[in-house]
């Protein structure tokens, strides 16, 4: 009897370990959450707005001329610059 009893403690222990072990495959609801905000942080640094000005317009700066150059590369806006020398 004290051998089935021993047994059935062990077979207990064992069930009890093996069912509250963090396994790698599971995910805790808090490092869920933790996950969920920092994606929607790295997601909204890059979410931007700015405006673009449209139309004929004058403009003497080169960082100016360069930002709307790399929207026509990248095909957002069409751009073309006429260069004016002064006389």
């Amino acid at each position: 009897m004290k051998k089935f009893i021993f047994i059935i403690m062990a077979f207990t222990a064992i069930i009890a370990f093996t069912s509250c072990s963090d396994s790698s495959d599971s995910l805790s609801s808090s490092t869920a959450k933790s996950l969920v905000k920092d994606e929607l942080k790295r997601q909204h640094e890059l979410v931007g707005a700015f405006s673009i000005r449209v139309g004929y317009f004058e403009c003497n700066d080169d960082v100016t001329r360069y930002q709307y150059k790399q929207l026509a590369a990248n095909e957002l806006i069409t751009y073309k610059c006429d260069i004016v020398k002064r006389n």
